[in-house]
């Protein structure tokens, strides 16, 4: 086996060659190095953006969906509410046919998820931080905003069972009256901040870019399970 022994330098200037070759080497090396993680996050950044419009469109029709269920939700609020006022102490249950379907419960408010999780999961794998920075800042806050509804969308879900005690004849004492009508004004608030964050968040969307097509909202209308939302109430932005 041959052995190649470098060849020693004998002056500066043979010196000063021998380092510059190794130096462009190094550079050569980084700079490919740089290139191939830069392709790697691009495509990852492309990735994380389909997901990301996937997931808001999901919510998207999450909101279409509470701004379309307001206004019988409210009426329903409302009637539960003046026949406790007007019940004598033996309560006599009212129809649980309301918003144009029969329900098991006394009221009931659609129940959605609201994820995030995709959003933190990015955040956390330091995709979000090759985002552009205006795109990054703006999905920030409406990320934020959505797991604020969530949290309220919560609250809800702890609240709508206590009103359940009314599906059947029941002795009202003053104390129970009173704290249902607390539980409906408490439902007839929080009914109210959902279909207002509803609106905004979709004006959010709208503003990230990430308006659903009108062939994604379709494709969701038919599968997202139990889906209140008559035609006439598809409020929001869709793009041809």
């Amino acid at each position: 086996m041959d052995i190649h022994k470098p060849k020693p330098v004998h002056n500066l200037k043979e010196f000063l060659s021998e380092i510059a070759v190794v130096v462009c080497g190094v550079i050569i090396a980084l700079a490919l190095e740089q290139g191939v993680e830069e392709l790697s996050w691009a495509h990852k950044v492309a990735e994380a953006r389909t997901s990301l419009h996937d997931n808001l469109a999901t919510i998207t029709v999450f909101a279409q969906e509470r701004i379309a269920h307001a206004p019988c939700a409210r009426a329903r609020l409302d009637a539960l509410e003046d026949a406790l006022v007007a019940s004598p102490p033996r309560w006599r249950p009212l129809s649980t046919i309301y918003c144009g379907y029969a329900h098991r419960d006394v009221f009931q408010a659609p129940r959605r998820p609201w994820p995030t999780d995709l959003w933190k999961a990015f955040s956390e794998d330091g995709t979000v931080s090759h985002l552009p920075r205006p795109y990054r800042i703006a999905a920030a806050f409406t990320f934020g905003f959505i797991d604020g509804m969530a949290r309220t969308g919560e609250l809800e879900d702890q609240l709508v069972p206590q009103l359940n005690v009314l599906n059947r004849p029941v002795l009202l004492t003053p104390d129970a009256r009173i704290s249902l009508l607390r539980v409906i004004e408490e439902l007839k608030s929080d009914e109210g901040v959902m279909a207002l964050s509803s609106r905004q968040v979709i004006q959010q969307i709208h503003n990230l870019g990430e308006t659903p097509t009108r062939q994604e909202l379709d494709r969701l209308y038919r599968t997202v399970p139990s889906l209140y939302l008559p035609s006439a109430g598809r409020e929001g932005y869709a793009k041809s």
